[in-house]
C-alpha cells in the first residue's frame, strides 16, 4: 500500500491549518480562563458589598439600642485623682479601675491627661477638660458612652454594665414612647441627676458620645470663662442708685466652678446678657420649686427650668440611678444604689473606705 506523498505547499497548508487550531483552542482556553477570574472576582466583589450592606444595616438597627448585658458596648470612665490629696483616694481609684476591667471598659486618670495651662484652672473645673480631650482623642469615636465620676464616688454594683442600669431606668420611667423603651438612654446625649440642695450635681455624668455631647462640652468651658471673667471684674452697674459689681449681685450663692457653670448652661444661659444671671446663679442653692419626692423635682425642673433646646437632648434624672447620696432616704424607693457619691460629707476618704466593703465585685 502507498502512502500519500504530499507536495510542499499542501505541507505548508497543513502545518498553518495545524498552527490556526492550535492557536484557536489555546485562545479558547485563556478565554474560559480569563471568564472564570471575571465570575471569581465578581462574587467577591459582591460578597464584599453585601458585608458592607450588613454591617452598615446593623449598625443602623442597633444605634442607640441595648446590646447585651454580657458586654458588646465600649465606654471610657474618666475620673480625676490629682493634688496634695490625691493618695486619700487611691481606694476610689482602684474602685473605678475595677468596675472598668470587669465590663472591659477604657479607665483615664484625667491627672495623665491634663497639661499644665489646664491644671491652673479651678480643679472641679478641670472634670470638662478632660472631658473634652477624651471627646476629641482620636480613639474617641469607638466609644458609645463617657462617663465622669467624681473620686468621692464608688461603684458600688461591679456586676452591673451601664447598659444595664440605663435600661432599667429607661424600663421605670413611666410613658416612655414604644421607640425609647428599645434604647439604653431614651435617645438622650446626657444624663445627670438632680441634686437635694441645689438643681443638678455634676459628680456623675453620662454622656452619649455625640457631635451634640462634644459640643456641650466645649460650651460649658466657654461658659465658665466667660463667668469668671464677668465675675473677676471691676466695671459695675448702677442699681437703685448704688454700683455694683458682678459678684456682689450674687455673693456667696454664686458658683463659679464646675457645677454652677453647667446648671447655668443647661439653664439657657447666654454669656452675651452679663447681668442677666440670678435666674441661673439661683439654681445653685435650694430652690422654691424643689418640694416632695425627687421625681417630681427631676420632672418639673425638666419642664421648668432645662433650656427648650436641651428637652430632647438632656435627661434629668433622681440621683439613686447613678449619683446616690447615701444619707439620701429616697435612695431604696426604686432601686438599689448603683454609685455612691459622698459629696458634702466630711472625711470623705474614710467613708469611702467604710462603704468599699459593700461594693458587689464581678466575682462575687
Amino acid at each position: 500500500m502507498m502512502s500519500a506523498v504530499l507536495s510542499p505547499q499542501r505541507k505548508r497548508h497543513a502545518a498553518g491549518d495545524q498552527w490556526l487550531a492550535s492557536t484557536f483552542i489555546m485562545m479558547r482556553r485563556r478565554r474560559g480562563n480569563g471568564t472564570r477570574r471575571i465570575l471569581i472576582s465578581l462574587v467577591i466583589l459582591f460578597g464584599v458589598i453585601l458585608f458592607g450592606v450588613w454591617i452598615i444595616l446593623i449598625k443602623h438597627w442597633n444605634l442607640g439600642r441595648c446590646p447585651t448585658i454580657t458586654g458588646g458596648t465600649k465606654v471610657a470612665i474618666v475620673t480625676l485623682n490629682t493634688g496634695d490629696a490625691s493618695q486619700l483616694y487611691e481606694k476610689a481609684m482602684n474602685n473605678h479601675q475595677s468596675y472598668a476591667m470587669c465590663h472591659e471598659y477604657d479607665f483615664f486618670n484625667a491627672a495623665e491627661l491634663l497639661d499644665k495651662n489646664t491644671k491652673s484652672v479651678h480643679p472641679y473645673m478641670q472634670k470638662a477638660y478632660a472631658l473634652q480631650l477624651v471627646m476629641h482623642r482620636n480613639q474617641s469615636s469607638e466609644y458609645e458612652y463617657i462617663i465622669w465620676i467624681d473620686r468621692d464616688a464608688i461603684f458600688l454594683n461591679h456586676k452591673m454594665s451601664i447598659p444595664q442600669r440605663l435600661q432599667e431606668l429607661n424600663a421605670n420611667t413611666q410613658g416612655t414612647a414604644a421607640a425609647e423603651a428599645e434604647t439604653c438612654d431614651g435617645g438622650y446625649d446626657l444624663l445627670i441627676a438632680v441634686e437635694s440642695w441645689a438643681w443638678l450635681n455634676s459628680g456623675v455624668l453620662i454622656f452619649r458620645n455625640t457631635p451634640f455631647s462634644a459640643k456641650l462640652v466645649d460650651d460649658w468651658i466657654g461658659a465658665y470663662h466667660t463667668r469668671k471673667e464677668y465675675y473677676d471684674s471691676s466695671e459695675t452697674i448702677m442699681i437703685q442708685g448704688t454700683p455694683k459689681h458682678f459678684r456682689d449681685l450674687f455673693g456667696p450663692n454664686w458658683s463659679c466652678e464646675d457645677q454652677g457653670a453647667l446648671i447655668a448652661l443647661l439653664a439657657g444661659y447666654d454669656a452675651t446678657v452679663k447681668w442677666n444671671t440670678d435666674k441661673y446663679d439661683g439654681l445653685g442653692k435650694p430652690h422654691s420649686l424643689h418640694q416632695g419626692h425627687s421625681s417630681q423635682w427631676a420632672a418639673l425642673s425638666s419642664r421648668t427650668l432645662l433650656a427648650p433646646k436641651y428637652q430632647s437632648k438632656v435627661r434629668i434624672v433622681t440621683q439613686e440611678w447613678f449619683n446616690t447620696n447615701p444619707w439620701d432616704d429616697e435612695k431604696h424607693e426604686s432601686t438599689d444604689p448603683f454609685i455612691f457619691h459622698f459629696n458634702g460629707q466630711q472625711n470623705k476618704p474614710k467613708l469611702i473606705e467604710e462603704y468599699s466593703k459593700q461594693v458587689t465585685l464581678c466575682n462575687m
